[in-house]
């Protein structure tokens, strides 16, 4: 693997609709009553902002020749001493084609840049299909999405690399997502492969085929608190949130951005230090059961002490999006961590979408 990254990292060297604005939901917080933990004082709640809509897309060219059609038109293919790239006409997923990326040799990669237009998000969907993976150790294949500058500078903030580590011999499809920082003019997908060092001498035949690539963009900037709006994950795992059974990601329905949180009897949760003494949460919801609420909570740690929380219910909104907004906390001093935990009751699901986490009065 280690050989996978180097080698990825000399590679590098080398629309969707925003949301309607919806009424804000002032989210009532019961007393907190609890022999072993303080209570949080709440401060006035004020007036609540609404959110502005995302902006109107810039046109874009999209990303061309995904299914390898075309040959390699619109891709750059790079190959080390001995790693062969091509396009096989005679294993595909959907159309007649697809790239065949030899795990033999120093390795070989495929990449192609796509404007970034006034894109904040990108989603990245793609099917392979990877017998050599089934002889794990021997190989590696990955996948990369990031954003360059107007001068072709890799932007580290918002980059998602995926190391595949299981085999499957038919097409399979999977996605990565990443935030597109400020500043981007290109967002770029790169796939790469080659042998380990232990398997170098036995995967002259093995290969990765790569088909149905598909690059999507949003405008929506969504929220400042990291990975609020799901957009930066695996497939139906979100990165930098707690997930499991229950727990998933889904591109398919999303408040603003491309993806949001699928929530059925389960919790999820982020941790994250305290930036002031007074937090503001604030997240948009959907779905849910009429008498199961949301349930929203803040605890405040010291190192593993918890010195109080924040803790409040959301009640069901049905089929539409409705921000939910817990009035501003006190931060207990000696507060060295936030937990920040979501729990939905198994009865319906809920989605949640764009939680954004704010500090001072």
């Amino acid at each position: 693997m280690r050989l996978a990254l180097a080698f990825a990292a000399l590679l590098l060297a080398g629309c969707l609709e925003g949301p309607r604005a919806q009424p804000d939901v002032d989210l009532k917080l019961p007393p907190v009553e609890t022999p072993t933990l303080p209570s949080i004082p709440t401060l006035p709640t004020g007036s609540t902002p609404t959110p502005t809509p995302a902006p109107a897309p810039t046109p874009a060219a999209g990303l061309r020749n995904g299914g390898f059609e075309n040959g390699t038109e619109g891709w750059t293919l790079e190959a080390g001493e001995g790693s062969h790239a091509s396009v096989d006409c005679e294993s595909a997923s959907a159309g007649a084609c697809s790239l065949r990326l030899g795990h033999a040799g120093r390795g070989v990669s495929a990449r192609q840049d796509v404007p970034a237009g006034n894109a904040r998000a990108a989603f990245l969907s793609y099917k392979t299909r990877d017998p050599a993976q089934l002889h794990r150790g021997s190989t590696w294949f990955s996948v990369t999405l990031y954003a360059l500058d107007a001068q072709g500078a890799i932007i580290e903030d918002g980059r998602m690399v995926w190391d595949e580590s299981e085999g499957y011999d038919e097409f399979r499809t999977d996605s990565i997502g990443s935030q597109v920082p400020a500043g981007a003019a290109t967002v770029r997908v790169l796939f790469a492969a080659g042998p380990s060092v232990e398997g170098a001498e036995a995967t002259g035949d093995a290969a990765t085929w790569v088909d149905d690539v598909v690059l999507t963009l949003s405008p929506f900037p969504g929220p400042s608190f990291r990975n609020g709006g799901f957009e930066a994950g695996r497939g139906d795992v979100p990165e930098d949130w707690g997930f499991g059974t229950g727990v998933s990601r889904d591109c398919a329905l999303a408040h603003g951005g491309l993806c949001s949180l699928r929530i059925n009897g389960a919790t999820t949760g982020a941790g994250f230090a305290p930036e002031n003494d007074t937090i503001r949460i604030a997240l948009w919801v959907r779905g849910g059961a009429a008498d199961e609420p949301l349930v929203i909570n803040a605890t405040f740690f010291r190192e593993s002490s918890a010195l109080g929380y924040l803790t409040g219910t959301a009640a069901a909104p049905g089929e539409t999006w409705t921000r939910v907004v817990l009035p501003p906390g006190a931060v207990p001093e000696g507060t060295q961590k936030v937990s920040l935990h979501i729990t939905a009751a198994l009865d319906a699901p809920w989605w949640i979408d764009d939680v954004d986490v704010a500090w001072g009065s």
